[in-house]
């Protein structure tokens, strides 16, 4: 079975234990785990950023606030 890390914590994993890369998929195995790392940070603060909006609109409406 071969990893794809999808979220910022996994790539670091294999940042911090590089003689594991191996059970990455072949096209992360030579790729700069850097940049994946500061990608998948980049989409998971966007994403939380658009979650957080999102409860936020649902609060006001449930309170009747513009």
């Amino acid at each position: 079975m071969l990893i794809e890390p999808t979220c910022n914590y996994a790539v670091h994993y294999f940042m911090k234990y590089p003689e594991l890369k191996e059970l990455l998929v072949p096209e992360l195995r030579t790729s700069d785990l850097g940049s994946l790392y500061r990608q998948r940070s980049e989409e998971e603060k966007k994403r939380k950023t658009q979650v957080s909006n999102s409860l936020r609109s649902l609060a006001y409406r449930a309170l009747d606030l513009p």
